[in-house]
């Protein structure tokens, strides 16, 4: 069916009329850049919001913590979270709205079967840059653990 368009080409660009080898490549430079911006929307979109297998639904962000003081021990802090010792959390002081660096909480959970929790914490930086203009430097310290209700209802108390 491609051979016929390709061999008397299918559009004029500018007085000129791609065939053969030159439609054939535009037409797969197109496609590529189809398929690569599909893929790409669609991995930035994954990469950040879990999904609950059990009701096949994207969860929702419920809580999202005041700021707290910047976390001294990033690797302790990680590992006792995994392990359910929320206490590296609980030790991090509030701190006022407009600190320019520090730690949160942000919880998400199934809309559907509120069963489990999810635990992202990040370390964030206000930066001002030399015209004034404000920006916000986020890093993930951990993404999208998951937490038993217990957990999770723990977590939300501390932020």
């Amino acid at each position: 069916m491609l051979q016929p368009l390709a061999e008397n080409g299918v559009w004029t660009l500018f007085g000129s009329t791609p065939t053969g080898f030159a439609l054939y490549g535009i037409w797969f430079m197109e496609g590529l850049i189809i398929a690569g911006f599909s893929t790409l929307m669609a991995y930035s979109g994954l990469k950040d919001l879990p999904f609950c297998e059990r009701c096949g639904l994207w969860t929702q962000s419920n809580h999202t913590s005041s700021p707290l003081e910047p976390a001294a021990n990033t690797d302790k802090l990680i590992s006792q979270v995994e392990q359910n010792d929320f206490s590296s959390l609980t030790s991090l002081q509030k701190l006022d709205p407009s600190s320019q660096a520090y730690t949160q909480i942000e919880l998400h959970q199934c809309p559907g079967c509120k069963r489990d929790g999810y635990l992202t914490l990040k370390s964030v930086v206000m930066e001002t840059d030399s015209k004034g203009k404000n920006s916000k430097q986020q890093t993930t310290i951990l993404g999208n653990l998951i937490l038993n209700n217990e957990s999770y209802t723990a977590v939300k108390a501390i932020g």
